[in-house]
């Protein structure tokens, strides 16, 4: 499986991507919501982890515009407990609260194989 990270902090980009890479997902990244927009859109991807506090184009309204496409890939917001709520209206169905681990990221992503319908 497929997955895009957008974060503007490069180490926590490059974090997520190896973490990713351990529980065997292939993952690219990018600095930011509108870039993410433009590469789900064009499409090949079973995921998106977003950050949600970046410059520009933030992950709430990354997510905003990821859904009025039409798209319908599960999105998942990285950042602090107090913005799940907030996430989740704007369109994300998972959440992965800083700081995490391993696990916590291994947990999400079966919870994403499970509601797709794949075997872990």
């Amino acid at each position: 499986m497929k997955a895009l990270v957008a974060d503007d902090d490069l180490e926590n980009r490059d974090i997520l991507v190896r973490m990713l890479a351990h529980a065997g997902w292939d993952a690219d990244s990018v600095g930011g919501g509108g870039e993410a927009v433009a590469r789900i859109l064009a499409g090949g991807y079973d995921a998106a982890l977003l950050d949600l506090a970046m410059p520009g184009v933030d992950g709430f309204e990354a997510a905003r515009r990821i859904r009025s496409a039409g798209i319908r890939i599960p999105l998942v917001a990285v950042s602090g407990a107090e913005a799940e709520e907030r996430a989740r209206e704007s369109g994300f169905e998972y959440c992965l609260e800083k700081p995490y681990t391993l696990e916590d990221l291994r947990r999400v992503l079966r919870e994403i194989r499970k509601n797709a319908g794949l075997r872990e």
